[in-house]
């Protein structure tokens, strides 16, 4: 009954904590929750988390590395695009012919272009400062 009436308060304190502390004070018990089981140091279980964060560490590393780049590419890839889009839409009212181009999508990129250049340098200055 005991075992059951443990298994019954530990799930409950997952379920509802404010529910499992209420119980505990008016039926006055206390609760311990039982101990992690003790794991064997062995060399190849050791060996193999070791790997795994290593390999963790390594992706993570090459992926702040790709970011990083792409990060760094943005805002040359949106002046090319804001300037392409504009010759677009140039041609198409010079040779008459339909839009494919709206003056929204010349204006959106041109917004996303000022957030990026004020966001980098609110990150340029900010390092600064703190430097």
């Amino acid at each position: 009954m005991i075992d059951m009436r443990k298994k019954h308060l530990r799930l409950l304190r997952q379920a509802d904590y404010k529910l499992f502390e209420w119980i505990l004070d008016e039926l006055d018990l206390e609760f311990k929750p039982t101990p992690r089981p003790i794991e064997r140091v062995e060399r190849k279980q050791s060996m193999r988390k070791l790997t795994d964060q290593y390999c963790e560490k390594v992706r993570d590393d090459k992926l702040a590395e790709l970011r990083a780049q792409f990060e760094a590419k943005q805002i040359p890839f949106l002046e090319e695009k804001l300037a392409k889009l504009e010759w677009i839409k140039e041609n198409e009212s010079k040779y008459k012919l339909p839009e494919s181009v709206t003056d929204d999508d010349i204006e959106n990129t041109r917004k996303r272009l000022e957030e990026l250049k004020m966001k980098r340098e609110e990150k340029e200055t900010k390092i600064e400062s703190s430097n």
